[in-house]
C-alpha cells in the first residue's frame, strides 16, 4: 500500500491500494512514479496524491521496480515479471524509450548508477 503524509498531520494524504512499488521523483519533490500491477501512475503529493499522468499496461505482466534517472529529469527505469527492462520519457508515455529483452526470468529491480546514468543495474531471478 502506498500511503502518503503530511509531516504535521498524523491522517494519510491519499490512498492507492495494491502498489508494487513506488519511486520518489529527485527533480520535483511532490512527484512519484507508482506501479500498480502493469500500470505506471504519477502522482501529485501536493495535490492529495492526485493521478497527473497514467499509463496502463505499461509492462505485459507485473512492474517490480522504478527509478529515476539522476542525472536525466523526466527519466525513468521500470522492470518486471514480463522479464523486461523499459526506459521511458515520462513526457511522451505512449511508448518506452528502449525495451531490453532476452532475460531468462523475472526481472526483480533496476538502479541507474548516480554517476553514470548509462550504466544499469538489473537484478534477475534464475
Amino acid at each position: 500500500m502506498i500511503l502518503g503524509y503530511d509531516a504535521h498531520d498524523t491522517q494519510p494524504a491519499g490512498l492507492r491500494p495494491f502498489a508494487g512499488c513506488a519511486a520518489w521523483d529527485p527533480h520535483h519533490s511532490s512527484l512519484a512514479t507508482v506501479a500498480f500491477g502493469h500500470t505506471l501512475q504519477i502522482v501529485d503529493t501536493n495535490r492529495d496524491m492526485e493521478v497527473v499522468q497514467s499509463l496502463a499496461f505499461a509492462h505485459d505482466d507485473t512492474i517490480r521496480d522504478i527509478d529515476y534517472n539522476p542525472n536525466k529529469p523526466q527519466t525513468i527505469v521500470t522492470c518486471g515479471d514480463d522479464r523486461t527492462v523499459k526506459f521511458w520519457d515520462l513526457r511522451k508515455l505512449e511508448q518506452p524509450l528502449l525495451t531490453l529483452m532476452g532475460h531468462s526470468h523475472w526481472v526483480w529491480s533496476t538502479r541507474y548508477n548516480p554517476f553514470h546514468d548509462q550504466l544499469v543495474l538489473r537484478y534477475v531471478s534464475v
